[in-house]
């Protein structure tokens, strides 16, 4: 019998904004323009994690709070594979930050 008998799985092709995800990354936004003690450092780790799992991100891929603020990747990266992930959790971060906008908006 030709073909194959598996059934495939629906998977979405990226991470999703959701509103939980919208507020984790306000949280965070808030968290960095306070001053930098260990204990904001510890929380803001802490909501990096949960907006990564809340977006489905792997714990490898680039935080959208924490990693992709800049214009463009750092110089020390230089293989292909990282550069295209900081350039997709950037996008993530723009979807984030319009995210937020439109809530602020309503």
């Amino acid at each position: 019998m030709p073909g194959t008998r598996r059934t495939p799985i629906v998977r979405h092709p990226g991470p999703r904004i959701t509103p939980e995800a919208v507020q984790l990354f306000a949280e965070g936004r808030r968290l960095q323009k306070r001053p930098r003690t260990e204990k904001n450092h510890y929380v803001l780790l802490d909501i990096s994690c949960q907006l990564d799992h809340t977006l489905g991100l792997q714990p490898w891929n680039d935080c959208p709070l924490l990693d992709c603020g800049g214009h463009a990747p750092p110089k020390w990266m230089t293989h292909e594979p990282e550069i295209a992930d900081w350039w997709r959790s950037k996008q993530v971060r723009r979807e984030l930050e319009q995210a937020l906008e439109a809530k602020r908006e309503t």
